[in-house]
């Protein structure tokens, strides 16, 4: 049984890992999507359920096809990959709805959390934050945006837990608005949730 999920992004197509309790992966799936090819592992062994991805204007599908036309499939954006997933995941059975909030940090998703995530009753939920969103961009104190980004995305996967979600979090994904020295802060807080998430 595998307890947790990442997401991140290689050449612009993202891609799901997921890991199995002893922190092996798991079988995979792929599909063509208009950002690339998504892989996925059917979620929770395809036995269906409601999969809520919770985060900013990535996790919706701004600056897909689907945002500058304002076409939406359970809150995505079409041509995004929450879109793919929810067209995807119906295959399996799962139903993929999108709460995500554009301009959203770790502390308001967590202000909004019970209000938003458990009335969906939702199975699993895809945590998609950015530290662009947090403040890493032009940051005096790179460091401090760093640690209220590791102590809200940790508070929301014990959150999840706690309700009976199994939580799946998406890393960080390059951009031109890091100069060198935030993106290595960047790469820094990726191999740290991945470690913490090895040991949880």
């Amino acid at each position: 049984m595998r307890k947790i999920f990442y997401l991140f992004r290689v050449c612009c197509a993202p891609v799901i890992v997921a890991l199995s309790a002893s922190g092996t992966g798991a079988a995979f799936e792929n599909f063509e999507s208009s950002t690339g090819t998504v892989y996925s592992d059917n979620l929770n062994g395809g036995n269906g359920g409601v999969l809520s991805v919770l985060g900013s204007s990535v996790a919706k599908g701004y600056n897909s096809s689907g945002s500058s036309h304002n076409q939406l499939t359970n809150g995505s954006f079409l041509n995004s990959y929450a879109a793919d997933l929810t067209t995807n995941q119906a295959n399996h059975g799962w139903q993929v709805v999108n709460q995500s909030v554009p301009g959203d940090t770790t502390p308001l998703v967590i202000n909004r959390f019970y209000r938003d995530e458990v009335p969906v009753h939702a199975d699993e939920d895809l945590i998609g934050l950015s530290l662009g969103n947090e403040g890493l961009g032009g940051a005096s104190n790179p460091q401090a945006v760093c640690n209220q980004f590791f102590t809200g995305i940790t508070n929301l996967i014990a959150m999840s837990r706690a309700n009976s979600i199994l939580p799946l979090v998406a890393h960080q994904y390059p951009k031109d608005a890091y100069s060198a020295r935030e993106y290595d802060y960047l790469k820094k807080m990726d191999l740290q949730l991945t470690h913490w998430m090895h040991q949880a």
